[in-house]
């Protein structure tokens, strides 16, 4: 059966109940897989981790594992049956309000940028590991993971947005904001432009202070799925003193996934969209460990993401608000994101 060591993987770390960790790096044909990991407080010089951190910029999840025990599976391709899944969510007109507010508070200079989500969630009965091959096999160029633990239950997602990677001493971030359908392709606006470049001149600053010299590449449009993006790279030699702790402490959360100013943007989420985001639009990825006296991790944004416990499926989305935003079209926004994980869901009656 195609993939059918990957799926016998599956089923016996599910046997087990361990903790366990599926991932896919963009462009890459292989899974690596490891379980019975260590969650620890911080990162350790001799062992690798997997990094998983809530958007509350307090708060991160670090499980050491050792590298010899990583398993690989080539992915293969192979047709799905995509399940019709209905999810319910508040009405419309709940969210729209939400973008009201935020508008009024960027209108009365309080913020320059505020990032709103939202959530839909049903009951069924996932077959999650062949979600996540359909998931890898439909988003080639996303971070695809699949991550269980017992106290969070199960998350997947197929991120977009690097969050930083740091190889041989060089740290490099992605500036991405600004969203159009592929589908229905419409050039971007002043509002997306200026959207993004909040996200690339904030980066920028942060990594002056970790950094010797910042680069920012020219903007560039990229796909991920039906959507197409604002994409900046943004790079630096890091200092000899800099680490990879203090790199994830100033950068997160982005003006990408929270807003400017940073705390004030952070403080009226949490006032606005009344529910907790949990990990979604958080940190995920690998540490490497330290090669040769240099910490190597890749690491990206928590996005186009689900929780799945106990049969009940949660996704989560987002839009950025500025000063000229449209709530019926961030509202719009939402709806597509939402497609790019509804669109590689399997049930296991499917």
């Amino acid at each position: 059966m195609i993939n059918q060591p990957l799926i016998d993987c599956f089923q016996e770390v599910i046997a087990t109940k361990e903790n366990f960790a599926f991932w896919r790096y963009p462009k890459e044909s292989s899974i690596s897989f490891v379980s019975n990991m260590k969650q620890n407080d911080c990162f350790s010089d001799e062992k690798a981790a997997f990094y998983f951190q809530r958007f509350a910029p307090d708060s991160n999840s670090v499980y050491l594992f050792d590298t010899s025990l990583v398993r690989k599976f080539e992915l293969e391709s192979v047709a799905f049956s995509v399940a019709d899944i209905a999810f319910t969510s508040e009405d419309r007109s709940v969210f729209e309000t939400q973008v009201e507010q935020g508008i009024q508070r960027i209108a009365e200079g309080r913020l320059t940028k505020i990032v709103l989500s939202r959530k839909v969630s049903t009951e069924i009965d996932l077959n999650l590991i062949d979600s996540y091959i359909h998931m890898c096999l439909t988003y080639p160029a996303a971070f695809c993971y699949l991550f269980y633990t017992a106290e969070i239950g199960f998350w997947m997602g197929a991120s977009p947005e690097l969050f930083c990677e740091v190889s041989d001493g060089t740290a490099t971030s992605m500036s991405l904001a600004g969203t159009r359908f592929a589908t229905d392709y419409q050039p971007f606006l002043d509002k997306e432009f200026r959207e993004q470049e909040f996200v690339t001149q904030f980066i920028s600053s942060k990594l002056a202070d970790l950094v010797y010299r910042v680069r920012v590449s020219d903007r560039t449009e990229i796909q991920a799925g039906n959507l197409i993006h604002l994409q900046t790279i943004i790079s630096g030699r890091l200092l000899e003193h800099a680490t990879l702790n203090q790199l994830i402490a100033a950068l997160h959360p982005t003006p990408a996934v929270c807003g400017l100013p940073q705390q004030k943007a952070f403080q009226a989420i949490s006032e606005i969209e009344k529910y907790d985001r949990s990990f979604y639009t958080g940190v995920v990825g690998v540490v490497n460990g330290v090669q040769q006296n240099k910490i190597n991790a890749r690491l990206y944004v928590n996005l186009r993401c689900m929780n799945y416990r106990d049969q009940q499926t949660t996704l989560y989305a987002g839009c950025g608000i500025v000063a000229d935003s449209n709530p019926p079209a961030e509202f719009e926004e939402t709806e597509q994101k939402f497609k790019t994980i509804k669109r590689i869901l399997v049930a296991n009656n499917s």
